[in-house]
């Protein structure tokens, strides 16, 4: 973005290049946030193989074009764009102070709201144990691990039900469910309404 730059292959191979465009009225905003001044570190071998994998389900959604695969391809770039923005540290709602085994969980989380998370999954990923993290993240986010886990979650499953396109099933399975019941189970024992009702009352 914003910057030429130039690639030899070695000596006897060829030159593969590969990527997606795109473009929208936030486009600026997102450019801004990752163009902004500070470093900018994003070449893991992880983060390599999800952009990887990023650029091959959008070459398959549009070149094969299931039902729904706009709504597909939005969830994917989006991703992209939320890892990008963790890289940069944009969008972390930690201050200066925040631990670093916090900040780099609120980094993964906020990247990808819809992801089932697990406490060890996240333990290992702050590089501290499972207790240590649950005793810090309460300490400076004020509040538990889980508690932050199910309102990042929520949140989108709100977001995801105020669109009528996506049937209750299909946002069941977006937000990694077993199945629609427990997903509507889950919703109602934490907003003490059914995702249909909360979608009509969004809709009103």
């Amino acid at each position: 973005m914003g910057q030429r730059r130039t690639y030899r292959p070695a000596a006897g191979q060829r030159l593969v290049t590969a990527g997606f465009r795109f473009a929208g009225p936030g486009l600026d905003a997102w450019r801004e946030a990752l163009n902004g001044g500070g470093e900018f570190r994003f070449g893991s071998l992880a983060e390599m193989l999800f952009l990887h994998r990023a650029q091959s389900r959008l070459l398959r959604l549009v070149t094969r074009r299931p039902a729904g695969y706009e709504w597909q391809v939005h969830e994917t770039i989006t991703g992209v764009l939320g890892r990008l923005l963790a890289a940069r540290r944009v969008f972390t709602a930690s201050s200066p102070a925040t631990p670093a085994p916090v900040r780099r969980v609120l980094d993964e989380v906020l990247a990808d709201p819809a992801r089932a998370w697990r406490a060890a999954e996240l333990a290992g990923i702050a590089r501290v144990s499972y207790s240590g993290l649950r005793a810090l993240f309460r300490e400076t986010q004020h509040e538990s691990l889980h508690d932050f886990l199910r309102r990042t979650r929520l949140d989108q499953a709100r977001l995801l039900l105020a669109d009528d396109r996506p049937a209750v099933k299909e946002i069941a399975l977006r937000l990694n469910f077993s199945s629609e019941f427990y997903f509507s189970h889950w919703f109602r024992r934490n907003t003490g309404v059914s995702p249909s009702q909360f979608r009509r009352s969004a809709r009103d």
